[in-house]
């Protein structure tokens, strides 16, 4: 919020009313209106509790009951405090002692008090200059006021272990590269940081000159051996892949990756092989893509890539030959990134450094997006969760964005009946918005709304034609509804489109084992990478089918599919057999329940504890003449059933952000580049024992409404 000054909130405590007075004065002559004053800090703590805070702007309050330290200490703890940027005013040199600690608690900026206001005017001058050099980012604003700090006080190794750590959360920087390079040196590793400056070089060819400013305090044999060695892997990337027919392209994008240490990279002509390694090999750093290539082309590839469970993996198209009607799909499987060919060296790193550094800390809107969507398919729930609460506090996102990002959290929660207010409200204002029909269709099929969720997905299908997963979905909706032919349509137009994937391979098999064509299922399972996914959406089938009153349709469902498993998947065929058992137990067929489960026999599986206790309650029914009861309407090991439920077409309730906000905030604490260079900066010299005492007596903190203001 600094960088809007008719909007940020202020809060100056300082002792001396006349300085107070003073900073006040310069502060709203730049342009900040809103500010508010304190002489104390228990003050500030009381407003701090009461008021929307954007900057706070201090003395160090060394003798105050409540001290700065004590205030910077409740920010990084409570997580609706975390937007504040706190500014030290240092009285003297003999305050400088808590400025490591201050830094470790995520200090902004520190500042020589000045008693005469051109001192006063030029400090905050040059405050937001450096802010606006540094495009806006409180995290590298504030590493230069840290760096200020530890070369005046020789604190050398700690500014070599901040600047790595630092490098970490913004790989690729040359800006970054070039400190730790500084610093480097500063701690006697010369040849650290000649390759360290290489790597400067090639990201950026401009910073030749600040390059050449710190190579030439270097032994200059020491430099001439060092460039004939291995560039430094400044990006970490341990695997890449690249993809593109054309040799030229591939040997140029390999040579660039090279240049920036890439440990591995693997390079392929066409979509066939390339998808075989992908599927063979770990996972890579990132992948490198020609939309329009031979055998499995850009479109399948992706949806391939994606589908395997390479959802993490950043991919950067490089093409000229994306059509208009392939811009949804692309966004659609999370692409980071469209690089149009031809392009510079300098346009290659920028993308790819943009790319790796969005994916591991995301700064901007689609960024944030596209990583909690990642989480969430990859099930990393506290994460996407932590992460949802910075995007639900970004003052720069709109409201039915961040509405759009809660219905994505309620559907993981299960409250799917918000899920589709939710989802009304956004489509109301974006009646095209694929995430949110998608969500909105996977949302009325948990709520057994099946002709409902068939029109979200046939309008978000209308929109990007080429989405096999969607058109499988619609496949599986138009089998429960009964509508053989409409079933069949879709299926085939998933396998004009790739008649080979995965998912199309499952449906057919979950259609072979229905309809009894063991045989045929016996030889798919052979071709199936993930049975498990052939398990679930089975039991998900058996289950409805029962629901619908077609209870022996569903005992065969599980029949045939035991038929098709081999002697490799034994765990899975306990798994079916326990079903089975569950199925005919829940019917009343208690002699087949017990007969299925002590066929199972005993092992080490997970699901020999259910199966020995449902056995136990069996038998006790047959022993006691009784039947069994469940105390839910179906069960399922791998997940919950779906939902009945009726869900209402019009918005019930207004959205409130707020109290969504209050709760994200239980047990969110903070991360790496959360507030300034917290978790970035850790004193190792012993710099914070003298400082560590202020935190002792810390006050007691707690959030209230706003009763008035404190001034």
């Amino acid at each position: 919020m600094l960088h809007d000054k008719e909007r940020a909130r202020l809060l100056l405590v300082e002792p001396a009313s006349t300085v107070r007075q003073m900073i006040s004065d310069v502060l709203k002559d730049m342009g900040f209106n809103n500010i508010m004053l304190a002489s104390k800090g228990k003050d500030a703590l009381h407003i701090l509790e009461v008021e929307t805070v954007d900057w706070l702007i201090t003395s160090t309050l060394i003798n105050d009951d409540v001290n700065f330290i004590h205030l910077l200490d409740i920010i990084v703890k409570q997580p609706e405090l975390r937007r504040v940027r706190t500014s030290v005013l240092i009285e003297s040199d003999t305050e400088e002692y808590v400025l490591p600690l201050a830094f470790e608690l995520g200090l902004f900026s520190w500042h020589r008090k000045a008693y005469v206001k051109e001192n006063i005017v030029g400090e905050f001058e040059d405050l937001f200059s450096l802010f606006s050099i540094k495009k806006k980012s409180d995290i590298l604003t504030s590493a230069e006021y840290l760096r200020k700090y530890l070369d005046e006080s020789r604190s050398y190794r700690n500014r070599l272990i901040f600047e790595q750590n630092l490098l970490s959360l913004f790989p690729g920087s040359s800006q970054c590269l070039l400190a730790l390079a500084e610093a480097q040196k500063l701690n006697d590793r010369e040849k650290d940081a000649l390759l360290t400056l290489q790597q400067v070089e090639i990201l950026n060819p401009k910073l030749k000159p600040l390059c050449d400013r710190i190579r030439n305090s270097i032994d200059a044999s020491l430099d001439t051996a060092l460039r004939e060695g291995k560039a430094q892997n400044c990006l970490s990337l341990k695997r890449c892949v690249v993809i593109d027919s054309d040799t030229d392209a591939l040997h140029h994008i390999s040579e660039l990756l090279s240049h920036i240490g890439g440990k591995s990279i693997e390079c392929f002509e066409d979509g066939d092989t390339a998808f075989l390694s992908l599927k063979q090999q770990p996972e890579p750093s990132a992948i490198f893509m020609e939309w329009r290539v031979p055998g499995i082309t850009g479109p399948v590839l992706i949806q391939r890539i994606r589908n395997h469970g390479l959802s993490s993996v950043p991919i950067i198209i490089v093409s000229s030959l994306v059509d208009k009607q392939d811009v949804n799909l692309i966004k659609e499987m999370g692409v980071d990134d469209l690089l149009h060919k031809p392009f510079e060296s300098d346009k290659f790193y920028a993308t790819l450094i943009w790319c790796i550094q969005q994916n591991r800390k995301p700064s901007e809107q689609r960024s944030y997006e596209l990583k909690i969507q990642r989480l969430l398919d990859q099930e990393k729930f506290a994460e996407a969760e932590r992460l949802s609460f910075e995007f639900l506090k970004d003052p720069r996102i709109n409201n039915i964005d961040k509405i759009a990002v809660q219905a994505q959290l309620k559907f993981v929660e299960g409250d799917f009946k918000k899920v589709v207010n939710l989802c009304f409200t956004v489509l109301k204002q974006r009646p095209e918005d694929l995430k949110i029909l998608n969500l909105l269709g996977k949302t009325y099929l948990k709520l057994s709304r099946f002709e409902k969720a068939l029109l979200c997905f046939d309008k978000a299908q209308k929109l990007s034609p080429a989405n096999i997963k969607r058109l499988i979905d619609i496949a599986d909706i138009n089998l429960e509804l009964g509508k053989d032919e409409d079933f069949e349509g879709a299926v085939q137009k998933a396998k004009e489109i790739d008649g080979e994937s995965e998912l199309v391979k499952q449906v057919d098999c979950r259609l072979a084992l229905e309809k009894g064509e063991t045989a045929t299922s016996r030889s798919l399972f052979k071709e199936i990478d993930h049975l498990p996914s052939i398990v679930r959406d089975m039991n998900n089938r058996a289950v409805a089918l029962a629901r619908n009153g077609r209870y022996e349709d569903g005992i065969n469902l599980y029949q045939n599919t035991l038929v098709s498993f081999n002697k490799d998947h034994q765990e899975l065929h306990k798994i079916v057999s326990y079903n089975l058992a569950m199925a005919y137990a829940r019917y009343g067929d208690l002699v087949k329940a017990e007969s299925t489960l002590a066929s199972l026999g005993d092992g080490d599986f997970g699901i020999y504890k259910k199966i020995k206790s449902l056995l136990a309650k069996v038998k006790v029914c047959l022993q006691e003449g009784r039947s069994l009861t469940f105390n839910t309407s179906f069960e399922e090991l791998h997940q919950s059933p779906v939902r009945d439920g009726e869900a209402q077409d019009e918005e019930q309730e207004l959205v409130d952000i707020d109290q969504e906000l209050s709760s994200l905030t239980n047990a969110l604490q903070a991360q790496q580049g959360d507030i300034c260079c917290h978790l970035l900066f850790f004193d190792v010299q012993g710099l914070c024992m003298e400082a560590e005492k202020l935190r002792d007596n810390g006050p007691h903190f707690k959030l209230r409404q706003a009763i008035g203001k404190v001034v």
